[in-house]
């Protein structure tokens, strides 16, 4: 018995021991496993497969740069998995993480590790690579490029003045003092630091202050910021000078003409042919000189622009960029978007308003891609149509610095010709940020009656229509003549228009057109069939807004039903585009006529189905905020203009840009 359990006791004894090396032999390879990984991780080569955490792990140590890697304990957690302890070392500093290994096999890989990340963080105004890695950092200094100014900003990429095109590290970031806004184009004094030959950072070491704007000048038409050429005239000695390189030319009076060439640009002057690889800035020497650019036409005259003109190489296009003084700008802009004979209480509402719009979109830099903040056109607000007028500069002056906020915030301002007797309600016009539509409310651009007395109820159809065809006698907008309007077309031409605007609606935004079903559901399409809609059989008006703006409209072919959203789409569908054999003639309600309108004046509108229909509408704009013809009548009542603003923007106050917080 007592031989017996020796040999149990020996067997057992054996077996212990077997597991224990069994087990450090396991320990050993995985030890093995883990030292090749981190000599894989120092060497920059690790390959893909080995889960989204080392590889992550990888990319950052190698873009961090020459880590010094040491292997700690190792553990198993079972016969299939361990844990290996690691640090990493820059310096005298030091970060530990883990590695997780698992046997597939018999051989172990790695099959995670401790999360990590690269970011800049600034300290005591310098900003620093740091490479955070569990509850661990490491740091390193970047590098300063110099001081520089903000041209461009695409998703990929940034413009420089002195450093051109320069793509950004995934952690790039950007530091400003206080409450100071991101990135803006024309930001200047900028301190760019790069690191490993990409930019890392950029620092603003002063608030920004908005004196300037940057606006894109359209080729004669408006309808685009590109030209296939540019014409620039000088009446005095200007200059040219090519940003990056700094090289610059003084230009005698006369004519440049500038053509795309390659990426660059070919300028032809009376000094000869010059090619260019970067943007061009002309900037006159007299600091009130004009430049005139002779390749636009502008109400029939060529326009001409104080401050400087840019011209840069867009994929094969011209872009031009006017920097100005943002005052300055605004005495182009009030006489462009408001007729002078309003009077100056007008006008200065007016430049109120047109400062309050810029300076949202100087801080929204909207144009950002085409290295500007608004536009020339009413895809902004209209800039140096209509010249220069001392009124409009009166008013601009006597106002300046100031703008409608709401909670000390810029507002997004909207103003608009002419009210029907009702404002229009923004988000019932326009999606929200978030493409929903109807969009949120804002509190600021609601609808609001615009006659004096109590609102009228516009809840039913047979209201609005009441409503359109007898106004009430003091309306603030009476005197206008797009106040009413009325056409006529027959039924089958306007099936042809509603046919051909259908189609480019649905081109432009598929979403704002859906087909009715067999199911009776309207529904998106992905295919505008090649005949919609037939003959015409009604025209139906599905929803609207508060104040009675259309929001939605029933088209009803022989082909096809048909709902079209949102005002804009809406007045495009149902616009009175004639032609000369078969003309369309709007009449205005003083009696004056104009033929082939381009587009339906307001969505507020109504009309009587037949073979021949007749539309009955009443304003001229989107609807949303202020109306121009109203101020201008409640100017001359005698309101303030405090009164004005705050009763087209309820809740708003009016401060000066200095007061921004």
């Amino acid at each position: 018995m007592k031989k017996k359990r020796k040999l149990v006791l020996i067997f057992v004894l054996f077996s212990i021991t077997a597991v224990v090396a069994g087990l450090g032999l396991l320990t050993w390879s995985a030890r093995d496993a883990a030292q090749a990984l981190l000599t894989a991780l120092e060497r920059g080569d690790v390959p893909s497969g080995f889960g989204d955490q080392v590889e992550k792990l990888a990319a950052n140590l190698r873009e961090f740069g020459s880590p010094n890697l040491s292997l700690g304990r190792v553990r198993l957690k079972s016969l299939q998995a361990a844990r290996a302890e690691a640090a990493i070392a820059v310096g005298e500093e030091k970060a530990k993480f883990e590695l997780t290994l698992k046997r597939n096999k018999g051989k172990w890989q790695a099959a995670g590790a401790t999360e990590s990340e690269l970011a800049v963080r600034i300290s005591q105004g310098q900003p620093r690579l740091v490479f955070s890695i569990g509850r661990g950092t490491l740091a390193k200094g970047l590098q300063s490029m110099g001081e520089d100014k903000l041209l461009t900003i695409q998703p990929d990429r940034l413009e420089w003045l002195h450093q051109g095109w320069l793509a950004p590290a995934p952690y790039f970031a950007a530091f400003f003092p206080d409450q100071s806004p991101d990135l803006i184009v024309g930001m200047e004094e900028i301190e760019l630091f790069g690191y490993r030959g990409r930019l890392a950072a950029a620092v603003a070491r002063q608030p920004f202050i908005p004196e300037k704007i940057r606006v894109n000048i359209t080729a004669s038409g408006q309808s685009s910021v590109r030209h296939s050429g540019v014409v620039i005239k000088s009446a005095e000695t200007w200059q040219v000078t090519e940003a990056v390189t700094g090289r610059s030319v003084i230009l005698p009076p006369g004519t440049v003409n500038l053509q795309p060439r390659g990426d660059g640009i070919s300028m032809t002057s009376s000094l000869g042919e010059e090619r260019f690889d970067q943007r061009l800035i002309f900037s006159p020497q007299a600091k009130e000189a004009k430049l005139e650019l002779s390749s636009l036409t502008r109400s029939g005259r060529h326009p001409a622009y104080y401050g400087s003109l840019e011209v840069a190489n867009f994929d094969g296009d011209l872009v031009i960029v006017n920097e100005l003084g943002l005052e300055r700008y605004l005495c182009s802009v009030v006489p462009s978007e408001m007729p002078v004979s309003f009077g100056i209480k007008a006008l200065e509402i007016q430049a109120v308003a047109a400062r309050t719009y810029a300076l949202r979109n100087l801080f929204a830099s909207g144009w950002r891609s085409t290295s500007a903040h608004v536009v020339d056109s009413v895809l902004s607000q209209v800039y140096n149509n209509s010249p220069e007028n001392p009124a409009a500069t009166a008013a601009v002056q006597a106002t300046c610095g100031e703008i409608v906020t709401v909670n000390g915030k810029p507002v997004d301002i909207r103003f608009f010709s002419t009210s029907c007797g009702y404002t229009a309600s923004a988000h019932q016009v326009w999606a929200d940020a978030a493409g929903d539509y109807p969009g949120t409310p804002i509190s600021w651009l609601t609808s609001l009656p615009q006659f004096p007395g109590p609102p009228r109820d516009l809840a039913s159809e047979e209201a609005f229509a009441e409503f359109i065809r007898t106004p009430p006698a003091q309306a603030y907008d009476a005197r206008s003549a797009w106040f009413r309007w009325q056409f006529s077309v027959p039924a089958a031409q306007m099936a042809d228009i509603i046919r051909e605007n259908l189609a480019a609606i649905f081109k432009s935004s598929p979403e704002s057109v859906q087909k009715e079903k067999a199911s009776g559901e309207y529904q998106v399409i992905e295919e505008m069939p090649p005949e919609p809609l037939g003959e015409l059989v009604a025209l139906v008006p599905r929803q609207r807004g508060e104040g009675g703006i259309l929001m939605a409209v029933d088209i009803v072919g022989t082909e096809g039903k048909w709902r079209v959203f949102k005002e804009y789409h809406i007045r495009h569908l149902l616009r009175p585009q004639g032609n000369s054999q078969l003309p369309i003639e709007l009449v205005l309600c003083d009696g004056s006529k104009r033929d082939n309108f381009s587009l339906l004046p307001s969505a507020f509108v109504i009309w009587d189905f037949a073979d021949q229909i007749t539309f009955y509408g009443g304003g001229f704009g989107h609807g949303v905020g202020m109306s121009q013809y109203g101020v201008r009548q409640l100017a001359a009542q005698g309101w303030t203009r405090e009164k004005i603003i705050q009763h087209y923007f309820p809740g708003s106050e009016i401060i000066t840009v200095q007061q921004l917080p």
